[in-house]
């Protein structure tokens, strides 16, 4: 795949994706998700209220959405 042929394939490396993440998810599992804040903000309004209005930037626990 070349890099900037399309907008959909170049986005598809952000996904679950540790090398471009910056924020990390630990799941009930011990499964790690990783991801893009300002994606997930843009996408969620309960991570953009996560994220960017006063949590802890270091840990934070969600019991439930």
């Amino acid at each position: 795949m070349t890099r900037g042929y399309s907008l959909e394939q170049d986005l598809k490396l952000l996904i679950n994706n540790p090398k471009y993440s910056d924020i990390e998810i630990l799941c009930e599992d011990e499964k790690k998700l990783y991801g893009c804040r300002a994606i997930l903000a843009a996408r969620s309004e309960v991570f953009d209220r996560l994220l960017y209005n006063g949590m802890k930037r270091n840990y934070m626990v969600v019991e439930q959405f």
